[in-house]
């Protein structure tokens, strides 16, 4: 009887030292995910304020375009009274 107790305990502090190690390589892998997860969302609010930014010189560009295309309309006007004369 005693060995059979001896050897359950043998057995649960096996188990103990298992779970354990298991516990810690979970928490290690948590740890890493957590890691990944941080450097994702870092790389999305890069890209997000890079995008911004893109979007910002597209506006510019099409504001300064809307210019130039209202020049080149006036220019025009002046040009045809020019061969008209």
């Amino acid at each position: 009887m005693f060995s059979d107790i001896h050897s359950l305990l043998k057995h649960n502090r096996e188990n103990v030292i298992n779970i354990r190690e298991n516990g810690n390589n979970l928490k290690g892998l948590i740890e890493n995910v957590n890691l990944i997860a941080h450097d994702f969302t870092n790389t999305v609010n890069e890209t997000t304020a890079a995008l911004e930014e893109h979007i910002e010189g597209i506006h510019e560009l099409a504001k300064e375009s809307v210019i130039l295309s209202d020049a080149v309309i006036h220019l025009q006007k002046i040009l045809n009274r020019f061969q008209l004369q």
